[in-house]
């Protein structure tokens, strides 16, 4: 499944379902929390066609649950699932995410491979559906009016056509289902594997941090010194360089960012988002000096950047209608070229040491007197 997620005035595309570290990076990048309601539409959904073009308000962590269900599906039943779907939204389409969910859970709804009440005629006096048939000799009900017959028990089982189907619809009964979503806190996932050992089996999965004694344990029981295991995966809420040889680094990095407030994270990602690759010494080093970088989140491009920096500089009493149709790229993008920062998926970075919305100087190197007089004297020193 496809869809577009907005939130105001940012925006993400995305495939559901996805990783939960894939997750919470788009609420980040969508400047949302864990509940916040976003406008969703969904683009593409190949299990099931209904659903393209469906728009509808939801927490992105529900829509990846119901990405799941749809994903889950079996359009190989004879319960055909999807026609289901179908049928439901065309009866009432517009529907809450739990709706949605609580809709993936129901397989009692009779479905029929016939397109018209002639042929669901058919299958109605093929399988004595109707009570108003059980009287009439068998060998008049070739020549009834399937048309009619098919329309009547449709009436009456309050059912629809829909892509090639009848579906009784008006059967579907919602589950009683309470729809929650649980939350991970850990910042990678990894699954250790002793050398030449399959994964399948002797491999075990650990989400860090955890306590060093459940690595060392692993490592005892598989009779394999700890740098000496194999990963088999590595999840990250944080891009990090691949490093299987040290586990216990990655550790004690996890337990690191673990502490860090929501907004320490994401300038952590900012951050690591400029630099081409980055072992977990350098992840570790970073993130021992969040505090000398600058973010700003509510920041999408250079010129929303140069506008805002203007915004900051000039007189209180400046109109800021006057920018209204000015495109400020290019002041954005020198200021903060020489801040060192830069625009991130996650908003205006500026360089180590450096403020965004400070003035921009230049740097001027006052002579002494002595060393004026030695310039003009053009001695070389040998």
């Amino acid at each position: 499944m496809k869809i577009t997620a907005i939130n105001g005035k940012f925006t993400s595309k995305l495939s559901l379902p996805g990783h939960p570290f894939i997750i919470r990076d788009e609420l980040d990048k969508l400047r949302a929390g864990d509940d916040t309601q976003l406008k969703i539409k969904i683009t593409d959904c190949d299990e099931v066609g209904a659903l393209e073009g469906m728009q509808l308000t939801a927490a992105l962590w529900k829509m990846n649950v119901f990405a799941e269900r749809i994903d889950q599906l079996d359009l190989n039943s004879t319960s055909k699932p999807d026609i289901q779907i179908a049928a439901l939204l065309k009866v009432k389409p517009q529907r809450t995410i739990d709706e949605l969910i609580r809709m993936t859970y129901s397989d009692g709804i009779p479905v029929y491979h016939c397109k018209d009440f002639a042929e669901l005629g058919a299958v109605v006096i093929d399988n004595d559906m109707l009570s108003e048939l059980e009287d009439v000799p068998e060998n008049l009900l070739p020549i009834l009016d399937k048309a009619w017959v098919g329309r009547t028990y449709a009436e009456r089982e309050g059912g629809i056509f829909v892509e090639g189907y009848y579906c009784e619809s008006a059967a579907y009964e919602e589950p009683d289902i309470s729809v929650t979503v649980g939350r991970r806190d850990d910042v990678f996932s990894i699954t250790l594997v002793p050398p030449g050992k399959d994964p399948e089996i002797c491999g075990q999965n650990f989400r860090l941090p955890v306590n060093p004694d459940d690595l060392e344990k692993f490592s005892a029981e598989s009779g394999v010194p700890l740098d000496d295991l194999n990963y088999y995966s590595l999840n990250c809420s944080i891009p990090v360089r691949y490093e299987p040889q040290s586990p216990m680094a990655l550790n004690a990095l996890a337990n690191l960012v673990s502490k860090l407030e929501g907004y320490e994270v994401v300038k952590l990602k900012a951050i690591l988002q400029t630099l081409p690759s980055h072992s977990i010494q350098e992840v570790w080093d970073i993130t021992m000096h969040l505090d000398e970088y600058d973010l700003d989140r509510s920041v999408r491009s250079y010129d929303e950047f140069g506008q805002k920096y203007l915004q900051k500089l000039l007189p209180p009493d400046f109109s800021e209608s006057a920018l209204d149709d000015t495109d400020l790229t290019d002041l954005g993008c020198n200021v903060l070229f020489m801040k060192g920062g830069t625009i991130t998926t996650y908003g205006a970075l500026s360089g180590k040491g450096q403020q965004l919305y400070t003035a921009v100087v230049d740097e001027v190197i006052e002579e002494t007197e002595d060393e004026s007089e030695d310039e003009n004297m053009g001695v070389i020193m040998t």
